[in-house]
């Protein structure tokens, strides 16, 4: 199938690699673009999958669809990996933004660290600022960034969502990000 993989190596000598996991969506669909960007941070995995379908409610699917005549886009999402005792990777949560719509890119970058997600929507419309169903869009594809964290029953929260100070349509706020202990990169 196309709906995408991910494949995990494991040093095995001063030069060489050996494949030791394949990571798959537990839901992937043809063109979900499951692995267009990854993050890695310990036994810890966030996979992008910029095109997932699910992260977008139906309407708004019907919607893009009328407005572009294109089904394969969903909102996208983010799927979780965790790597046990024995070496095996098991799917854990799927991250997807609480305010979703075809095209976003939710997942276009990810990025992680000590607990802490981030997960870009570089083709996000700021959702306070939509135009009618037929109107134009004065920030469309000026793109967010979602942050979610791990909590004390590891399981995965959204705490923020943020843009550019200065936000303007097509800026794709999101496509490039980087995380450390104290900063992010956008």
């Amino acid at each position: 199938t196309d709906d995408g993989a991910v494949y995990v190596f494991q040093r095995s000598g001063p030069t060489s690699w050996q494949q030791v996991a394949e990571l798959r969506a537990p839901d992937g669909k043809t063109l979900d673009w499951f692995g267009h960007s990854l993050a890695l941070d310990g036994d810890t995995a966030l996979v992008g999958a910029t095109f997932e379908h699910t992260g977008a409610d139906g309407w708004a699917q019907e919607y893009y669809y009328l407005m572009t005549g294109n089904r394969s886009t969903g909102g996208g999402a983010a799927y979780l990996f965790q790597r046990d005792a024995q070496a095996h990777w098991d799917a854990g949560e799927k991250l997807t933004a609480f305010d979703a719509y075809p095209g976003d890119g939710f997942g276009v970058m990810v990025a992680l660290r000590q607990g802490l997600a981030l997960v870009a929507a570089y083709r996000e419309d700021p959702a306070l600022l939509r135009r009618g169903a037929w109107g134009l869009w004065e920030l469309q594809d000026a793109g967010s960034v979602y942050a979610f964290t791990r909590d004390d029953t590891a399981q995965w929260r959204r705490r923020d969502k943020f843009t550019a100070s200065d936000i303007s349509a097509r800026d794709w706020f999101g496509f490039a990000l980087s995380l450390d202990d104290q900063h992010v990169l956008v």
